[in-house]
């Protein structure tokens, strides 16, 4: 699994917990994963990638927000 600095950024003095990111770190490659497979498969419009790239953008926007709180 590759970290980015972007996720290693502190928190109000304090770093994110590293389990905790190591987790959604984890979800956000895996469905980053499952995502790209899913739209070569079945279109990049699909209904089923759009609900996935939103899921990811949330995931994201979850980590961003952390890390600059």
């Amino acid at each position: 699994m590759v970290k980015y600095s972007l996720y290693s950024h502190t928190l109000g003095g304090t770093m994110m917990e590293s389990d905790q990111q190591d987790q959604l770190i984890f979800k956000i490659e895996e469905l980053r994963r499952r995502m790209t497979e899913t739209a070569l498969e079945e279109g990049f419009s699909s209904v089923k990638s759009v609900r996935m790239s939103q899921e990811l953008d949330y995931l994201l926007n979850q980590i961003q927000q952390k890390n600059e709180a």
